[in-house]
């Protein structure tokens, strides 16, 4: 295992800044770039390091990358001194203007990466329905788009290019089928209550991706900048931001250890199954 650091910027966390520091910490944590204030469509931030490795390592998988969270992931509205929500919710930028929406359903996870269907049968048959989609799509925005203006194809051609990704996502599945079969396991039932059971069940849907070669990028937001969740399992009652902000205050040192080893905790158990 590889740890990186180094990839902090002190402006992120200053003051002269202004309000809105834990936006800025978490909008800039993997590019070190400051998040521009927006609580609008305008938003930017800089392209992160993930990014930068899945134009290498996500050429030759079906997903180009994967961002998971345990978060909700919502990206509108105003989460902190003018801040726009995506910048809380998106730690992956693909470009600086391009966020890359965390999801934290592992059903939807599952079918993400390995299609809807009960069997692997029926998933290579959804792989095949949704190429004969977006071929139809494709050729329809391509007669759209010469009657449109400049700015209106911009969109248009932004729009395609995230078509061609998913074009391009299941030709690779196709590919890779032929010789790594897709696994058989049964689908994740949605969202659970329980916060252990939850990452479990993402990391375990991370480690069966890169057990089929799906992908080979991923990133894990195990708790998004601002979190209010509590960890009563391991008693830790209080909001987890609050007692980050110990104050060298012997309780909420110890609480805020609680929470980071226990978390660890579970990292590990997923390194452990990649392991096995």
């Amino acid at each position: 295992m590889v740890v990186v650091s180094g990839l902090s910027n002190r402006g992120l966390v200053s003051t002269n800044e202004g309000g809105g520091v834990h936006t800025r910490a978490h909008g800039g944590w993997l590019s070190g770039v400051l998040p521009k204030r927006t609580e609008g469509a305008d938003i930017e931030a800089g392209k992160t390091i993930d990014q930068y490795a899945a134009d290498t390592l996500g050429a030759d998988t079906s997903l180009r990358s994967l961002e998971l969270t345990t978060e909700s992931n919502f990206t509108v509205g105003n989460c902190e001194n003018g801040y726009s929500c995506t910048y809380q919710n998106s730690t992956s930028w693909r470009t600086a203007t391009t966020p890359l929406p965390h999801e934290r359903d592992p059903r939807v996870v599952f079918q993400r990466l390995f299609g809807d269907g009960g069997s692997v049968e029926a998933r290579l048959a959804q792989m095949q329905t949704d190429r004969s989609i977006l071929d139809s799509v494709t050729e329809s925005i391509g007669r759209l788009e010469r009657r449109l203006g400049l700015r209106d194809r911009t969109s248009v051609e932004e729009y395609l290019d995230a078509v061609r990704e998913i074009e391009r996502r299941i030709q690779r599945a196709e590919q890779s089928n032929a010789t790594t079969p897709l696994p058989t396991v049964e689908q994740p039932s949605g969202v659970p209550d329980d916060y252990d059971e939850h990452v479990s069940l993402l990391f375990e849907m991370l480690v069966l991706a890169y057990q089929a070669d799906v992908t080979r990028v991923s990133c894990t937001q195990m708790a998004r900048e601002l979190s209010g969740r509590t960890y009563p399992n391991i008693g830790v009652p209080e909001a987890h931001h609050s007692v980050s902000h110990h104050q060298l205050d012997p309780h909420n040192i110890e609480q805020y250890t609680k929470i980071n080893t226990h978390q660890m905790s579970l990292f590990a158990g997923m390194v452990e199954r990649m392991h096995n």
